[in-house]
């Protein structure tokens, strides 16, 4: 996992953290109930928190990709498993209304070949070669 996941947490949920002298770190690591008590979030901002967590989990993916799967309609990396790469940017071309950068289609490579293997050490220094079909150096 990344050593720092965004949340992009609102003021009063940083003050709420604060409060109860807790990190947005140590956020990683509770589960949805925990964090539904500690922030006082509702269900739904609550899985947008976990949500944002998971997405970024994925080496050199961030907080505006893991936002855009969230605005697509996506939670947890089990909705896209199964999906290639070429359908995901194609409903995010749609999503979005207009053509996207080639690097957003490398994005959604490495999404699925994260959710296919899990973390192999590929992230955007060496991603390229997944999109060939070679093994990584």
């Amino acid at each position: 996992m990344k050593k720092r996941v965004e949340y992009k947490l609102t003021s009063a949920e940083k003050q709420v953290l604060k409060a109860q002298r807790l990190t947005q770190k140590q956020m990683q690591s509770m589960a949805a109930d925990e964090v539904a008590a500690a922030l006082k979030a509702s269900p739904e901002r609550t899985r947008e928190l976990l949500a944002l967590a998971e997405f970024q989990r994925i080496p050199s993916l961030g907080i505006n990709f893991a936002e855009e799967l969230i605005a697509q309609g996506y939670y947890s990396l089990e909705q896209l498993r199964d999906r290639t790469a070429v359908e995901l940017f194609d409903a995010f071309e749609r999503h979005a209304g207009a053509w996207a950068d080639p690097c957003v289609e490398d994005s959604y490579r490495l999404l699925v070949h994260f959710i296919e293997h899990g973390d192999t050490g590929i992230g955007s220094d060496n991603c390229h070669s997944i999109f060939i079909g070679l093994a990584p150096a």
